[in-house]
């Protein structure tokens, strides 16, 4: 099933025959065809949802690069298959199928649902085996045109309970159906203004052609690293599975125009010299219309038990017994 392109050489005076334009059309099928394995990785690329005795309208390239066109919800009656395999679970595919009309002028490509006895949760389903001898097949190859490879693209998997077989199975599986993916060093947007690069490195450009807007470099012993220029806005929250917060890089910055809420590295430069804090900044007061404190305590109970409180105007409040191991010097006037 491999071969060269070859398109018809059309002159004038020739003549022309039926062999002629299906080579002429076969050449342009096999062309899309081999476009749809170069640049895609087989699978479902619209609709095709599965219930319990039907499949959607949708659209779906197999491992041959074959289009697989549904347009209509199709119906399936699963209560033969079950008992022709002894089986209470099948998987349901789609399949190419190509039949001439009886007018012998036309050639529809109708796609069948085809039902096997379920391979159960875990099995890849990212490419269909096809049949010996095809089963390096790319895009240098010619399709085959015929209902002999298959090529399966799975859509689900039906389950009935054998105890009540009059009833309608239970869909699943469905998390397991390939989808159509992309093949591409770079993904460009349509205006041009961002860009993913896939690679050794995956990284996305946004705002500037040069400097990435997030990068993943994969390590040698490790995950990798993600770096992100530019903040980061977290919608929900924040998990560190035995890390840490990191802040490796203090600014100057006694002047920060931003209100609190923050906790920030900052070096500082004084008459004694310069020091570096780790500062946890609370909320103004007047900014966030509400009085903002600093609380540390604990969980008791199902219920929050503060420990200290530090407002904003530095009043400290001790929610209990406060135990000094040391010199105490609270450099207010008062003595020990």
């Amino acid at each position: 099933m491999n071969g060269t392109p070859t398109e018809v050489q059309y002159y004038p005076g020739q003549r022309l025959t039926a062999a002629l334009f299906r080579a002429e059309q076969a050449y342009h099928v096999t062309m899309r065809q081999r476009h749809n394995l170069a640049g895609h990785v087989p699978g479902i690329a619209l609709g095709l949802e599965l219930s319990a005795g039907s499949v959607g309208p949708g659209y779906a390239i197999d491992s041959y690069g074959r289009e697989l066109i549904v347009p209509a919800r199709t119906a399936f009656e699963p209560s033969t298959a079950f008992d022709e395999l002894g089986v209470d679970s099948l998987d349901v595919s789609l399949v190419y199928r190509r039949t001439v009309d009886p007018t012998g002028d036309y050639a529809v490509q109708t796609p069948a649902i085809q039902l096997d006895r379920a391979q159960g949760p875990g099995t890849d389903r990212s490419q269909a085996a096809v049949t010996p001898g095809g089963v390096a097949f790319d895009a240098t190859g010619t399709a085959p045109d015929d209902n002999v490879h298959p090529a399966p693209v799975y859509l689900g998997t039906i389950t009935r309970d054998p105890a009540k077989p009059a009833s309608a199975p239970v869909v699943s599986g469905t998390a397991d159906r390939p989808y159509v993916g992309a093949r591409a060093a770079q993904v460009f947007t349509p205006a041009g203004d961002a860009r993913l690069a896939l690679g050794p490195d995956v990284a996305v450009y946004a705002g500037s052609a040069d400097a990435p807007a997030l990068r993943w470099a994969p390590g040698d012993s490790d995950p990798g690293q993600l770096k992100i220029t530019g903040a980061l806005l977290l919608g929900a929250d924040l998990h560190l599975a035995g890390g840490r917060v990191v802040l490796p890089q203090p600014f100057a910055a006694e002047t920060d125009p931003h209100p609190g809420w923050q906790l920030d590295h900052v070096q500082t430069t004084g008459a004694s010299g310069t020091v570096e804090q780790l500062r946890l900044i609370l909320g103004d007061p007047a900014t966030t219309g509400a009085a903002t404190e600093l609380v540390i305590g604990s969980f008791s109970n199902g219920q929050f038990t503060p420990c200290l409180t530090v407002a904003a105007d530095g009043t400290v409040t001790v929610h209990g017994n406060l135990v000094v191991q040391g010199h105490f010097d609270p450099q207010g006037g008062c003595s020990s």
